[in-house]
């Protein structure tokens, strides 16, 4: 895939790249004002914006930094197009505006546009940015993604290198700066299997790595908010199974209880009636008394009579007092007689009978009032209710423990199955690591690495005159590291900073060319843009660089991007900068005014 022409339907300098021979393109920048920084100059025409513009339309997710979101007042109504030569032959439009740029479209052609009118139809319209780019993917159709994790967009970036000020990507040759704050998973799988090893492994294990760590977080928190640890298990099961023991003791306690609110209707009726009973029987007893106290005063009153008595009565009104009247007189005393003691006899008995009907009541009273005292003893005791009370809370407190205790004996079944799948999972990874490292130790029957290794060996080799050896292994960490060694890299100390960066710059100039050369007979990239590459070098590291990227060009059909300022151009024997053909400048800035802008304005 290379980069065939760039445009807007607004202001902007419509670019058309060289594609024939691998195609060689100079972003050019005639730039005469000064900053303050090391007397470097200002970088502000829009050299380094193209080729955030490019990553954009290549459907890069876009954020606030963005320069066309981060200033969308001027592009707000921005629409831009991106024609790509794709490996078949045939070429691809992309569409993708600033106001929508979540909305992708697609126009598949079979020739170069010989101008820069957008089309009217689209072979796909309004793509949303997901189905975007695994569409993109099946367009450029390259062979290194098949069935892989990844698409195109987790190596564009090797092919896009940039440095702003802000951003820059020569700091490390596999490490790019978008990689630099993410995690190593979103970069070392991919690189691991550029260079030909199974990326996967490391995918899978960085993978099993992130569900540890969750693992080891769920179990973490599981363990504080349960207030648990797994090896306390059998003192949980102690502590249940005596407060189960507890709670069948409570539980016969209060069955004891069980008739105080269900029978307590029933008790108040029942005093009711007692208390009805007892009135009855306080009446009989009153009668009663009143019966046995009449008889017994009658009984206290024996019949008499005085004879002497009458007598004297009747001398004294000179009654004859006839012997008959005598004899009629002690008759009826008599009779008296015998009529008191059968009465007395009749009072005795009668007086047995009622005292005997007392004797009976008083007990029934007795009895009544005793269990009409223990009765309204019960329904008015707040003592027993209390009690009642207190064992229902603590058969309810036993009960809740019982519950959270068996939900610690619950919890630990599911921290103990964390703890399994920790430790099957370490072991997996166990097993990962040791295939990477058996990989890595058996590198030589891997012939694409051992390629690349060559292939850039001889570029770094060619380009300073250092051999440089690309090396993996697995650090402290069980971690794979990608490394790149020059052989006396930094001799002078005094310019070690200056040298340092301007080597690794090289380095991973020559790493992207490297990568482009082994995959050149494949379905992938075939173009690299560096910007600001020649900044720095010494000039005969420029003039030996761009001979040796454009025998890489015509050699391998790769393009080749770069912008340059006129001050870093390189110069001939005599000193003179050796300027570039026309053709080969694809896009020539300036600072004079704003038409030497890419947009044609400041922003």
């Amino acid at each position: 895939m290379k980069l065939s022409k760039i445009y807007a339907n607004k202001s902007f300098k419509n670019i058309e790249f060289n594609t024939e021979n691998g195609g060689f393109n100079v972003i050019y920048a005639d730039v005469k004002t000064k900053t303050s920084d090391k007397g470097r100059f200002q970088h502000n025409l829009g050299k380094s914006r193209l080729v955030e513009l490019i990553d954009f339309l290549m459907l890069k997710g876009v954020d606030k930094e963005l320069f066309l979101i981060k200033h969308q007042q001027f592009f707000i109504e921005y629409e831009f197009y991106l024609e790509i030569l794709l490996n078949s032959g045939k070429y691809l439009t992309i569409k993708r505006s600033v106001k929508n740029n979540s909305k992708i479209s697609f126009r598949l052609h079979e020739e170069k546009q010989k101008d820069y009118k957008p089309f009217n139809v689209w072979t796909n319209k309004d793509l949303t940015i997901d189905k975007a780019k695994e569409k993109l993917n099946e367009y450029l159709n390259f062979d290194l993604f098949n069935e892989k994790k990844y698409i195109y967009r987790s190596g564009i970036s090797y092919s896009l290198r940039l440095t702003n000020g802000i951003v820059n990507d020569y700091l490390d040759v596999f490490q790019l700066s978008k990689f630099q704050k993410g995690n190593h998973k979103s970069w070392k799988p991919f690189m691991y299997d550029l260079l030909g090893f199974d990326g996967a492994k490391i995918y899978e294990k960085y993978t099993k790595e992130d569900e540890i760590s969750q693992l080891k977080k769920l179990k973490q928190k599981e363990e504080k908010d349960f207030q648990i640890k797994s090896e306390e298990k059998d003192a949980i099961t102690g502590k249940i199974d005596a407060l189960k023991s507890e709670k069948e003791k409570l539980g016969k306690e209060l069955d004891s209880f069980n008739f105080y609110n269900q029978d307590k209707k029933l008790i108040s009726q029942v005093v009711e009636d007692i208390e009805f009973e007892i009135s009855n029987l306080n009446t009989q007893a009153y009668n009663l008394d009143f019966d046995v106290n009449k008889i017994r005063q009658s009984l206290q009153n024996d019949f008499s009579f005085d004879w002497n008595f009458v007598k004297q009565i009747f001398e004294e009104t000179q009654i004859h007092f006839s012997n008959q009247l005598a004899k009629n007189y002690e008759q009826l005393v008599d009779f008296n007689k015998s009529i008191s003691v059968e009465r007395a006899n009749l009072l005795h008995d009668t007086l047995k009978i009622v005292t005997e009907k007392q004797k009976d009541v008083q007990h029934k009273l007795k009895e009544l009032n005793e269990k009409r005292s223990e009765l309204l003893s019960f329904i008015q005791d707040t003592t027993i209710f209390k009690k009642y009370k207190t064992y229902q809370k603590d058969l309810i407190k036993i009960e809740g423990e019982i519950v959270r205790l068996e939900t610690q004996f619950s919890a630990i079944d599911i921290i103990r199955k964390k703890e399994t799948e920790i430790k099957s999972k370490t072991q997996e990874v166990k097993n990962l690591i040791e295939d990477i490292k058996s990989q890595i130790d058996n590198s030589l029957n891997n012939k694409t690495y051992t390629s690349i290794r060559k292939i850039f060996r001889e570029l770094v080799t060619k380009i300073l005159s250092k051999p440089a050896i690309i090396s993996l292994k697995i650090n402290s960490k069980d971690n794979i590291e990608f490394k790149c060694d020059v052989q006396d890299l930094i001799k002078d100390t005094a310019t070690a900073e200056d040298e340092g960066a301007t080597f690794k710059k090289l380095l991973c100039a020559a790493f992207d060319l490297a990568i482009l050369i082994q995959y050149s007979k494949q379905s992938y990239f075939r173009f690299v843009y560096h910007d600001d590459i020649f900044s720095n070098l010494s000039n005969k590291l420029k003039n030996n660089y761009l001979d040796i990227v454009k025998g890489i060009c015509k050699d391998y059909d790769i393009q080749y991007i770069f912008t340059i300022i006129k001050d870093d151009l390189p110069r001939n024997e005599i000193d003179m900068p050796i300027d570039f053909a026309d053709n080969e400048k694809i896009l020539v800035l300036h600072d004079k005014d704003n038409t030497g802008k890419l947009f044609g304005f400041e922003f």
